[in-house]
C-alpha cells in the first residue's frame, strides 16, 4: 500500500517483491502512522483491515483536503480507473504521483521511505511471480530464465526504462534520475530498518521479528545466484547502476545489508 501521514509529515511507497506487505502490515498494525491516509490490496482485508483509509478527493492537488464526505463517493471507486478520473493513491504508487496529489511543498518537506533489495535476488522473485502468473491474477506461465532475463532487461519502446526497472524500484526512488527518497527498509533486515526508521521519525514503531516477515516460498527455492551465468550477472550489475551506486548490493552479498 501507499501510506500518507500528514500529521508527522511521511510517506511509505510500496515497491515489489521486497516484503513490503509484510512491511505495510507492520506500519499499520504496530505504529500511528496508518492513521491518516492509505490504500492496498484486497488481500488486507483478511487481516481485519480496511482496504483504504480517507482515500478520495475530487481533483488534483486537493488532495490534501480529503473530504468527509468520501463515504458518498465510494460506489465510484468500484469501477476500475475511477482513481484516474478521482485521483487517489494507488496500491503501488510513484514518486511522481504523490507529489501531484500532495504537491511539491509536501512532498519535499516528508520523510519518504520504500522497501529495497537486492535486484539479483528481486528479479528471480520477479520471475517466479510471472511464472505463477502473478500469484493467481492470470494462468501460469511456462517460461524459461533466460527468456524471462531478456524480456525483463530490454528497454522499452518510448520509456527510457526496462519492464524490470519499471517494476522494481525505480519509479519509487527515482524522478527524473534523481533520488527523492530519505530512508529505506531493507529486505535482508525488516527489523533493523524499522528500529532505525523509528528513531528518525521520532514516533514508536513496536519491535518486528525478521522470522514473521518474508520467509515463504521464496525462501524454499534455490540461491538466487544459480540462475545466473556470470556474463548475465554482469548485465544486471550494469542494468541497474544507477541503484548500485545508492545502494551498493552485490552479486554475492546474498541476505546481507549493502555496505
Amino acid at each position: 500500500m501507499s501510506i500518507i501521514n500528514r500529521n508527522i509529515k511521511f510517506v511509505y511507497l510500496k515497491s515489489h517483491k521486497t516484503a513490503s506487505t509484510s512491511s505495510e502490515l507492520h506500519l499499520i498494525l504496530n505504529s500511528s502512522i496508518g492513521d491518516d491516509i492509505y490504500y492496498t490490496s484486497k488481500e488486507i482485508l483478511k487481516y481485519g483491515i480496511p482496504r483504504a483509509r480517507n482515500n478520495y478527493t475530487l481533483f488534483t492537488r486537493q488532495s490534501r483536503l480529503w473530504f468527509s464526505w468520501q463515504q458518498e463517493l465510494k460506489w465510484m471507486h468500484n469501477f476500475r480507473g475511477m482513481s484516474y478520473f478521482f485521483p487517489a493513491l494507488l496500491q503501488h504508487c510513484s514518486a511522481k504521483r504523490v507529489r501531484l496529489l500532495f504537491g511539491n511543498s509536501f512532498f519535499e518537506s516528508s520523510f519518504k521511505v520504500t522497501n529495497v533489495r537486492n535486484p539479483w535476488d528481486a528479479l528471480v522473485s520477479f520471475y517466479h511471480w510471472e511464472k505463477s502468473g502473478q500469484q493467481g491474477r492470470y494462468s501460469k506461465r511456462n517460461i524459461a530464465w533466460n527468456d524471462f532475463l531478456f524480456d525483463a532487461l530490454e528497454v522499452k519502446k518510448g520509456s527510457n526504462l526496462s519492464k524490470a526497472q519499471e517494476f522494481l524500484f525505480y519509479p519509487y526512488l527515482f524522478e527524473s534520475g534523481q533520488l527523492v527518497l530519505n530512508g529505506f527498509i531493507y529486505f535482508e533486515d525488516l527489523g533493523a530498518s524499522f528500529d532505525l526508521l523509528s528513531r528518525k521519525l521520532g514516533i514508536n514503531i513496536d519491535t518486528f521479528d525478521n522470522k514473521q516477515s518474508h520467509f515463504k516460498k521464496s525462501k524454499n527455492r534455490k540461491d538466487y545466484r544459480f540462475y545466473f551465468t556470470d556474463v548475465q550477472a554482469e548485465l544486471v550489475r550494469n542494468h541497474f547502476n544507477e541503484f548500485l551506486k545508492i545502494l551498493p548490493y552485490t552479486f554475492d552479498s546474498v541476505g546481507t545489508l549493502p555496505k
